[in-house]
């Protein structure tokens, strides 16, 4: 898969029966926040800049994971070189964490993660 350039993009699917998900430039990354003990949010450049607002990934995880939701996350931002240019982070409906092509899990995420939501310039 060519997207025209050296970046890596994640995937995340929300899994809230909105039925849509987001593809993000890892550069576009701001940072993370927890939210409470199981929730934390991902914060991203806007891609349409119609309200100048972050775009926002909400993870539901397990108690007291933020931890390792970020380190999970920032792992999959941070990979460089070989053919995978995309890695879904998270499509619970598929059964996907944190993959990188040729359906093989780069971890155990799934285990923690329990739901995802997105929320474009909010």
């Amino acid at each position: 898969m060519n997207y025209g350039n050296e970046e890596h993009y994640v995937y995340f699917a929300d899994t809230h029966g909105n039925n849509h998900g987001g593809v993000f430039k890892a550069s576009s990354f701001l940072g993370a926040r927890p939210l409470t003990k199981t929730t934390t949010t991902l914060h991203f450049a806007g891609m349409t800049h119609d309200n100048d607002a972050d775009d926002i990934v909400t993870i539901t995880h397990s108690n007291n994971a933020y931890a390792e939701v970020v380190k999970t996350v920032c792992a999959a931002l941070s990979r460089k070189g070989g053919d995978v240019k995309m890695t879904t982070v998270a499509d619970d409906d598929n059964a996907l964490f944190l993959d990188a092509g040729n359906r093989t899990p780069l971890s155990d995420f799934g285990g923690i993660l329990t739901g995802t939501s997105i929320a474009f310039d909010s």
